[in-house]
């Protein structure tokens, strides 16, 4: 959805896979601001939220993260995400 400040909001829902097999939900929401005349090119910020099982991964449930998203170096479309534990 573009906003009247020229922002676009974005929402991706996906699971991501770690090492030892477990999945975790995510739920990432994000404004792009896309490059005009007089501003700098676009980026993308993004407040994803965990959905971990109890266990070795259960600390993301409790906390909050902040990140930005980049272009990928994979087969398009990808993405490469830089997420920071906030509190």
């Amino acid at each position: 959805m573009t906003r009247a400040d020229g922002y676009l909001e974005l929402v991706a829902d996906y699971f991501m896979e770690t090492d030892d097999k477990v999945l975790i939900q995510v739920t990432n929401r994000g404004l792009l601001h896309l490059a005009s005349p007089g501003r700098p090119a676009s980026y993308v910020m993004s407040t994803p939220r965990f959905e971990a099982p109890m266990g070795k991964y259960g600390w993301l449930n409790q906390f909050v993260f902040a990140g930005t998203v980049a272009p990928g170096v994979g087969p398009k479309p990808s993405v490469q995400l830089s997420i920071f534990k906030l509190v």
